[in-house]
C-alpha cells in the first residue's frame, strides 16, 4: 500500500484500533477519532494529543511544509477560465444598453462562473499540491472561498449595506488587484473594520434585553407532566438530546433522543417535549428543557434563560464580527431573503419596535383572498373578506386569489412580526413564531444557534398579558402581568365545555395544547393540527378571556414585576420603583428570579426545590 511520511506519523501517534495508512486524515475525521477516545477509552486521551502535537511538531519542520513561490500563482486552467468571463464582461460593456441594465447583465455573468471558476482552481490546485488547497481539504485553514481570493478572483463584492458593488473582481489578491478593484473592495473592508468597533457593543446590549426577559425561566422540578408535545420533523439534528411526548414505533414515551434514533424518525412528524410546551407555571421542568450542556438533563435551580441568552448573544457578537474576515466578498451561496444584518433583525424580534423592518404583511380577519392588485406607491394591495393589506415593494405576495385565509397568517414574505401574532393568534402561537422567525434570520447570516435556547428564550420574552377587568386577582383593568404568573391559579371559568377540536372552533381555549396557550381563539386550521395530534377534547369556552395577550418592549419588563426587588435588575428603576412603593409591593426568595436572592445575600444559588407549589401545581 502507498502511504506518505506524514501518514505513518499520524497512525504513530494513534492508538493501534485507529491506524489506517491508506486514510486521509482531514479535521473531521480526527474529531471522530478524538471524541471516541474520550468517550470510550479517557485514559488514552492526553497521551494521543500529546503524541499528535509531537508528530505535528516535526511535520512542520520539514521543507515541503512551506511556503513557495509557486503556491501563489494562479494555475493555468483557472486563468483560462477567468480570461473567457473578462472576454464576455467587455462585449456587454459595448453593448447599446442604459447603465443599469448593463451591471445587471454584468452581475449575473459573473454569478453563471463563480463555482466554476472555485471548483476549477481547487481541483487544479489539488493536483498540484499547493499547499493553500492542502490547508483547505484537511479543513485545518480557511475555505474554497478563500483559496479563490487569493489565487482566484472575489468575483462580486459587497458595499457596507450587503448590496452588490457594479465593478466585479477579477483578479486574485496574490496577483494583484486593479485600482477600480481595490475601490470596490474598500467598503466592504471598512465595513468590518467599523464592525469590530461597534458589534461587540450592540450584541452586549442585545444579551442583556435577553437576559432580562428569560432570566426567569429557570428549571423548577422534574416533570410537569405534559403528554401532548409539539410536532416536529423526526430526522432533524436539533432534536438529539429532546424528550419523546408520545410513542414512536418502538420508541417510548420518554426517551431522549439520540443521533441513532434519527435515521429511523427521519420523514416522520413526532411529538417531543419542549420548551414551548412545559406546563409548568413557575418556570420549565427537566424534561422539557431536554439534554443540555451537562450531556444530562439540567438540575433543579439551573437557569437555562440565562444560558440561552448568552449562547445567543455570543453567537450574534461572533457572527457581525465575522464580516471583517470576509472584505465585503460576496459568500457562496449567500443570497438572503432578507437583506438586514443580523444584530438589527434579531432586535427587531426582540425589542417590538414602531417600524418593523421588512415585516410579513399578516391577515387581520378570516375569508377568502378576494383580489390581488398593484398599489399605487409600489407594491401591492391584497384583500381578504372585504380589508386590504398593503405588501411593501421589496416583498413579495405569497397568497392566491381565492385562498382560504386565517388570521394572523402571512399574506407575504418577510419576517412575521412576533408582536403581531400575539395580538391576533395568541401567546403559544406567537412563541413558536418567534422561533421561527429568529431561526431564519440567523441562518440566513451563517450564525447556528440550537433551537431549544431559542424556544427558552421565547418563553421567556413571549409572556405578557393586559387585564381587561376586575376580575383577574391582584391585578387591576389595564395592568399588564406575566402569563405564566397570570394562570398559576387559574380553574376554567364557569360555563366552558369538553368538546371535540372541530366543535370547539370559534370558541377559546380554556385549558393549554401543546403550545396552545389559555385564550387561544381555536380556528379551523388549529382544530385539524389538534385532531393530526391525537387530541380528542378540549377545554374550551364561548367568551374570550378576561386578559388579552400583548409584547411589549423587553426593556419595560421587569418594570412591571410584582416582586420590587426584581425590578432592580432592569431599565426605567425609578420609574419602576416609585410605582413599586405606590403599590406597596413586597419581594419573596420564592420567586424564580435570581435577584431577590441575590440582593438579600441569602439563599442565591441554592436549589430552587423549595418554591412554594414549584413541585406540585400545574397549569
Amino acid at each position: 500500500m502507498r502511504t506518505t511520511v506524514g501518514r505513518i506519523l499520524v497512525n504513530r501517534a494513534l492508538p493501534a484500533r485507529y491506524r489506517d495508512p491508506g486514510l486521509v486524515m482531514n479535521s473531521d475525521r480526527m474529531d471522530e477519532i478524538l471524541k471516541d477516545i474520550a468517550d470510550k477509552h479517557p485514559e488514552e486521551y492526553s497521551g494521543t494529543l500529546r503524541d499528535l502535537h509531537e508528530a505535528a511538531d516535526l511535520l512542520v519542520r520539514q521543507p515541503r511544509a512551506s511556503l513557495t513561490m509557486e503556491d501563489l500563482r494562479t494555475p493555468k486552467a483557472t486563468r483560462q477560465v477567468l480570461q473567457r468571463l473578462r472576454q464576455r464582461i467587455e462585449s456587454i460593456s459595448q453593448m447599446d444598453l442604459p447603465p443599469d441594465q448593463k451591471s445587471e447583465m454584468v452581475q449575473d455573468t459573473v454569478e453563471q462562473y463563480r463555482d466554476q471558476v472555485m471548483d476549477t482552481l481547487m481541483d487544479e490546485a489539488l493536483q498540484n499540491d499547493n499547499t493553500f488547497a492542502l490547508q483547505v481539504l484537511s479543513k485545518a485553514r480557511g475555505k474554497k472561498s478563500d483559496l479563490n481570493n487569493m489565487l482566484g478572483a472575489s468575483m462580486t463584492v459587497l458595499d457596507q449595506n450587503d448590496r452588490p458593488v457594479p465593478i466585479p473582481v477579477l483578479h486574485g489578491y496574490a496577483e494583484g488587484l486593479s485600482p477600480a478593484e481595490a475601490w470596490a473592495t474598500s467598503y466592504g473592508v471598512r465595513k468590518g473594520e467599523a464592525d469590530v468597533k461597534m458589534a461587540t457593543g450592540k450584541a452586549g446590549f442585545l444579551g442583556k434585553l435577553l437576559k432580562q426577559g428569560s432570566h426567569k425561566v429557570t428549571v423548577v422540578e422534574n416533570d410537569c407532566g405534559d403528554r401532548m408535545g409539539t410536532t416536529v420533523e423526526g430526522g432533524d439534528p436539533e432534536n438529539v438530546g429532546m424528550m419523546l411526548a408520545q410513542n414512536v414505533g418502538p420508541y417510548k414515551r420518554g426517551m431522549i433522543i439520540s443521533p441513532k434514533m434519527l435515521h429511523y424518525l427521519d420523514g416522520k412528524q413526532v411529538a417531543i417535549r419542549s420548551p414551548l410546551t412545559c406546563q409548568t407555571n413557575l418556570g420549565i421542568c427537566q424534561r422539557c428543557a431536554g439534554v443540555r450542556e451537562k450531556n444530562r438533563l439540567p438540575d433543579i435551580g439551573d437557569r437555562v434563560g440565562l444560558t440561552s441568552a448568552d449562547t445567543i448573544s455570543e453567537r450574534l457578537n461572533q457572527g457581525a464580527l465575522g464580516s471583517k474576515h470576509s472584505a465585503g466578498v460576496k459568500e457562496q451561496g449567500a443570497e438572503k431573503a432578507i437583506p438586514l444584518a443580523p444584530l438589527k433583525a434579531a432586535k427587531n424580534l426582540v425589542e417590538v419596535p414602531k417600524q418593523f423592518q421588512f415585516a410579513a404583511t399578516l391577515a387581520q380577519k378570516d375569508g377568502r383572498v378576494e383580489a390581488i392588485r398593484p398599489a399605487p406607491q409600489g407594491g401591492s394591495i391584497v384583500t381578504v373578506a372585504g380589508e386590504d393589506h398593503f405588501v411593501s415593494p421589496e416583498l413579495d405576495v405569497r397568497a392566491k386569489v381565492g385562498e382560504a385565509i386565517e388570521r394572523g397568517e402571512e399574506l407575504s414574505s418577510g419576517i412575521v412580526n412576533p408582536a403581531e401574532v400575539v395580538r391576533l393568534r395568541g401567546i403559544g402561537e406567537a412563541r413558536k413564531s418567534f422561533v421561527e422567525s429568529m431561526n431564519r434570520v440567523l441562518r440566513e447570516n451563517n450564525i447556528k444557534v440550537s433551537r431549544r435556547n431559542l424556544e427558552t428564550i421565547a418563553r421567556g420574552i413571549v409572556n405578557e398579558v393586559r387585564v381587561l377587568d376586575d376580575s383577574v386577582p391582584d391585578a387591576l383593568p389595564g395592568d399588564i402581568v406575566e402569563y405564566n404568573s397570570l394562570i398559576r391559579n387559574w380553574k376554567p371559568r364557569k360555563g366552558y365545555a369538553m368538546l371535540s377540536p372541530t366543535s370547539a372552533v370559534g370558541s377559546y381555549l380554556e385549558q393549554p395544547v401543546s403550545h396552545y396557550t389559555i385564550g387561544t381563539p381555536i380556528t379551523p386550521k388549529i382544530a385539524q393540527r389538534l385532531k393530526s395530534m391525537g387530541v380528542k377534547s378540549v377545554a374550551a369556552h364561548k367568551q374570550a378571556p378576561p386578559f388579552e395577550p400583548e409584547m411589549n418592549r423587553v426593556m419595560t419588563r421587569l418594570t412591571r414585576s410584582k416582586d420590587w426587588m426584581e425590578r432592580l435588575g432592569g431599565s426605567y428603576l425609578s420609574k419602576g420603583l416609585l410605582e413599586a412603593t405606590h403599590r406597596g409591593l413586597t419581594s419573596s426568595l420564592d420567586s424564580p428570579s435570581y435577584i431577590p436572592s441575590l440582593a438579600f445575600g441569602k439563599d442565591f444559588g441554592s436549589s430552587l426545590g423549595g418554591i412554594k407549589g414549584a413541585s406540585t401545581e400545574r397549569s
